[in-house]
């Protein structure tokens, strides 16, 4: 994947498009999840979600898709609070997400 992150960071310079966007946040999100190294693990989540945010930032189309995907990250990552405010704001833009309304029962659910 760190090759892969490489190429998508030229790619990304390159086009306007978000494609490659989301491609690089999954491949953080895949580093993320085979760390074995707490802050190392927290960096990828991190840098998964700054490539979702600038695809949010660069096209509307996917924006629920996009915060949603956020959310599930955040839980992830034990971030409920911020999660939470993701799942909120997909379903606020579409009130029919299925990601974020997955993403919100299993919030509730981790509450107890």
């Amino acid at each position: 994947p760190k090759m892969t992150i490489e190429l998508l960071e030229t790619a990304t310079q390159r086009t306007k498009s978000v494609e490659p966007l989301y491609i690089k946040s999954a491949a953080y999100h895949r580093l993320a999840r085979k760390a074995t190294d707490k802050r190392q693990r927290n960096s990828y989540f991190n840098s998964a979600l700054a490539a979702l945010m600038e695809a949010s930032e660069r096209s509307e189309t996917y924006r629920a898709q996009t915060h949603a995907q956020c959310g599930l990250i955040c839980l992830e990552m034990g971030d409920l609070q911020t999660a939470r405010i993701y799942f909120e704001k997909a379903l606020c833009i579409d009130k029919e997400n299925i990601p974020a309304m997955l993403g919100m029962a299993k919030l509730l659910a981790n509450r107890g």
